[in-house]
């Protein structure tokens, strides 16, 4: 074995194609592309596919994190319709990328507060989107500094007698209102 393995190390040490030793050839396209020094396994470029779901809808989002020679494509959504003995994809809709999990939790937020006749907190506004509060807590100051929705301290709106939930919560803590430059804001946000 030892014999073998001397003169392996010997003989690999006297080529100078080293393609030609594991039976590539020079005039194979693949490795015409690249180089015959180059793993041909390493993509140029890749796209990635992840499953969507909206109600009963199901997409396909594509996009393309690497492409080295060309211009990338922005990411998009195919559609897959299933019928009895066919799958079929078809293009959807270019896929906005800022319409993340933020901007969903910051309108499900903001459609919460403005259908509640009631000041709510912050852990009423975690129960009732079923999110943690650090991300609730983020988008609530997104949401007030663009003056969509107003804030008091819960001892303020005990004094003026406004409904708030039915969880007791401390004197200090911040209750928040539909905005109150909104035509729809009742007397419980007008100060």
């Amino acid at each position: 074995m030892r014999c073998f393995f001397i003169w392996l190390v010997y003989y690999l040490s006297n080529v100078q194609d080293w393609c030609s030793v594991f039976g590539v050839r020079a005039n194979d396209p693949q490795e015409q592309t690249r180089g015959s020094s180059v793993i041909n396994a390493v993509p140029a470029g890749h796209i990635t596919c992840e499953e969507k779901k909206e109600g009963d809808k199901k997409f396909l989002l594509i996009r393309q994190p690497k492409l080295k020679s060309a211009r990338k494509i922005e990411p998009f959504l195919v559609r897959i319709e299933e019928t009895d003995n066919q799958i079929s994809f078809v293009y959807d809709s270019e896929f906005v990328e800022s319409f993340d999990a933020a901007t969903k939790l910051r309108d499900k937020l903001l459609e919460v507060i403005h259908t509640s006749d009631k000041w709510l907190g912050i852990k009423d506004l975690t129960g009732l989107v079923q999110k943690s509060e650090k991300p609730v807590r983020d988008q609530i100051r997104v949401l007030e500094k663009n003056s969509l929705i107003q804030s008091r301290k819960r001892s303020e709106i005990l004094t003026l007698k406004f409904p708030t939930s039915d969880r007791s919560g401390g004197h200090q803590e911040k209750l928040y209102f539909r905005g109150d430059n909104e035509e729809d804001s009742n007397n419980f946000g007008v100060f």
